[in-house]
């Protein structure tokens, strides 16, 4: 990760003054500097990142309408921190007060009402004014009575004639709108030549590159700069930025190796982001293979539950019915699948300390996203500790839970059978106060069962006694499944990516091989569950869903 501007003087202050006066760039420059204080802020209040990254936009939507009347442009990030907090906090209360889970798609703004209405001179405001220019006239008038006019929500649908449910769901959608631009570049038609979305995952463990690339502008420039190097001029000009704000956002890229730098003083992107017309000939047939695959995994479902039921599960309270889609998940992610292909090499040692690689590809619009398998574990240093991993796909909602270290030493402690919070604070050496707030946590999402003072987990644990039975079996359908559908299909993505002119990255292809294959066993979930063989999980899905427990060996 880059290393970190210091939080104000004079460098602030000059920026603060060329803000004021209507320069775009000194603004931008100013959201990049202090975006990661002002989420490391809302992190820490509300423990979630999307909720974090709302309460962040709010931050800075409630700045810019401030930034007039800031008296000490030197104290301009303790100032943000401030806000943040109040943001933040203001969007727990309501949480609180709604404490029913909303998809994030469907839920509604915090509403930020300033205590007067900006100047309409106000630089800022003209700023976020042209951020608006491709809105409907409809929305725009809500955001800007709402946001810039200081109205309620109740307000603006009185004045409009809408329902104040409908306001705050137009004030979501818009918010979104700017926060995915974050406030720098315009929503562009891609045909018209502009800004390009990059979905981009990481391979390994976290890094810094997360907090480079969130946002659209990196990854834009690493799509513009994606097989031919390119000064940082010509990338702004082709991603419509300024080109201070493309500098910094290479500079950041280069650091954290997601760009490389010639001698020349050009740039290119140093992993395999492929452009929208490579992703699709590389992903074509993908769906189609799913089907197939997924009549291999329906045919061989008698096997599988005689395995689940010889197994200790049943007996502890996890019949088929409810195994079925932890098991799926388990053949068709790291247990069987991966374990069969061989491992993933280890990334490229990278400069925050951790080994990673990166992939990506360009957004396509107008076409759904493929499903994937995936199988997120977390552990502490401890290797102990029961490793608890959660099953995930991008077609699936569902409420994540990756427990921290209390956490973990809690469910090892229940892993061996049910026990109390007095065995759990024994085995685990916490105190008395840290064991009842984790076990607390833990019932309260679900993952966790309390009958009297008994505990138990509320997913499957896979004992030693329980991996010799459903092994073999899980072993057995993702060999066939590997060999008849997976590999002949994955074995042409190098041969794609050679022509589509990434050869400069041809160490990276395996990494595309593997991740076709887990797009296959994705969508063969999918079908499974289009065909009802699979149950359809409520939208989000509890915690406990998929939710998979074993020791470490």
């Amino acid at each position: 990760m880059g290393a970190e501007r210091p939080p104000g003087g004079r460098g602030d202050e000059r920026l603060v003054q060329r803000a004021r006066g209507g320069d775009l760039a000194a603004l931008d420059r100013l959201v990049a500097r202090h975006r990661e204080a002002v989420l490391r802020v809302t992190r820490s209040v509300l423990g979630d990142w999307d909720q974090a990254e709302d309460a962040a936009q709010e931050t800075f939507l409630e700045a810019l309408r401030g930034l007039s009347g800031l008296r000490e442009a030197g104290k301009l990030r303790p100032w943000l921190c401030t806000i943040a907090r109040r943001c933040a906090q203001r969007q727990q209360r309501r949480a609180t007060e709604h404490p029913e889970h909303v998809p994030l798609d469907h839920a509604g703004p915090v509403s930020v009402r300033p205590p007067e209405a900006p100047r309409p001179d106000d630089p800022a405001v003209a700023r976020l004014r042209a951020s608006l220019a491709e809105l409907s006239g409809r929305d725009r008038r809500v955001l800007v009575l709402h946001y810039l006019d200081g109205y309620s929500c109740r307000e603006v649908g009185a004045r409009l004639g809408l329902a104040t449910g409908t306001v705050k769901r137009i004030l979501h959608t818009c918010r979104r709108h700017i926060r995915e631009g974050e406030g720098i570049m315009p929503e562009v038609d891609t045909s018209r030549g502009g800004p390009r979305r990059l979905n981009w995952w990481i391979w390994g463990f976290w890094g810094g590159a997360h907090q480079v690339l969130n946002g659209l502008l990196p990854g834009a420039i690493c799509l513009a700069a994606n097989k031919q190097a390119k000064s940082a001029a010509a990338i702004a000009r082709e991603v419509h930025a300024h080109v201070a704000y493309v500098q910094e956002a290479l500079d950041r890229l280069v650091v954290e190796e997601a760009a490389a730098r010639t001698r020349n003083g050009r740039y290119r992107t140093n992993f395999l982001a492929l452009d929208a017309a490579d992703w699709r000939a590389l992903t074509d047939g993908v769906v189609a293979q799913g089907a197939e695959a997924a009549d291999l995994l329906e045919a061989h479902l008698p096997r599988l539950e005689e395995a689940w039921s010889d197994s200790s599960l049943p007996g502890r309270g996890f019949p088929w019915a409810v195994g079925i889609w932890p098991m799926m998940a388990i053949l068709t992610c790291n247990w069987a699948l991966r374990r069969l292909g061989g491992p993933v090499p280890d990334g490229p040692l990278r400069a925050s300390g951790y080994r990673y690689w990166l992939c990506g590809h360009e957004q396509v619009r107008r076409r759904r996203q493929l499903w994937t398998t995936g199988c997120n574990a977390q552990h502490g240093r401890d290797a102990s500790l029961l490793r608890v991993a959660h099953f995930w796909s991008h077609g699936l909602e569902r409420e994540s839970w990756l427990p921290d270290e209390p956490q973990q030493r809690a469910v090892t402690a229940l892993a061996g059978g049910p026990a109390s919070v007095a065995a759990v604070t024994r085995a685990t050496g916490l105190t008395g106060g840290e064991a009842r707030a984790s076990v607390a946590d833990m019932v309260r999402l679900g993952v966790v069962t309390k009958r009297g003072k008994r505990l138990a987990p509320a997913f499957p644990v896979i004992r030693p006694e329980d991996d010799q039975v459903l092994q073999p079996a899980a072993d057995a359908v993702a060999a066939q499944l590997r060999e008849q559908v997976i590999t002949p299909f994955t074995a042409r993505a190098g041969g794609v990516l050679e022509r589509a002119g990434y050869g400069h990255l041809r160490e990276q292809f395996p990494l595309w091989s593997w991740h076709l294959g887990s797009n296959v066993a994705g969508e063969a979930l999918h079908h499974l569950m289009a065909r009802g063989v699979l149950p359809t999980p409520p939208r989000p899905a509890p915690a406990a869903f998929c939710l998979i427990g074993w020791p470490a060996a």
